[in-house]
């Protein structure tokens, strides 16, 4: 199964429905495609799509896919690299009106520099990462927030 997580934006993100209908209709993707994604016009004919679940649900799709497919969310990045799955990080464009600037291009660099993501800038090489997402080389990485909050901690103190 590839579950693909498009976040919360209040943007739309129908450039890459439109390529992953294509995929499947293609015979590109034969696996089981999940979508959660809540601003789109699209209408997908090939696979199932959902605006917002559980957090519970949601880590279970996670949890028992080959492969994610997600915009350069932190959030959807940080779930990857929790449940160590292979990751195609496809970036939000502004160009695109995917979102207010390219932000996500240096979000997804961040990610694919620690080596837990592939980054597809160009839609239409989405299918060359979809079928080669077993080669991918999964860093484990320890998820430790304690610095972070802790630099909050002391922002919040000095205001």
């Amino acid at each position: 199964m590839i579950y693909v997580t498009l976040g919360t934006q209040k943007f739309q993100f129908d450039r890459i429905l439109i390529k992953l209908d294509e995929l499947i209709e293609n015979n590109k993707i034969n696996d089981e495609v999940i979508v959660q994604c809540i601003y789109h016009t699209y209408k997908p004919k090939n696979f199932e799509i959902f605006a917002l679940k559980p957090i519970e649900e949601v880590e279970e799709l996670v949890k028992k896919s080959q492969l994610v497919i997600t915009h350069a969310g932190t959030g959807s990045l940080v779930q990857c690299i929790k449940f160590k799955k292979n990751t195609v990080v496809v970036p939000r464009l502004s160009e695109f009106g995917e979102h207010v600037d390219n932000h996500q291009i240096e979000i997804a660099g961040v990610f694919k520099a620690k080596g837990n993501a592939t980054i597809v800038t160009e839609i239409d090489d989405l299918d060359m990462y979809v079928n080669n997402y077993s080669k991918a080389n999964i860093i484990d990485i320890e998820l430790d927030n304690t610095r972070l909050l802790k630099s909050i901690g002391e922002y919040i103190d000095e205001l």
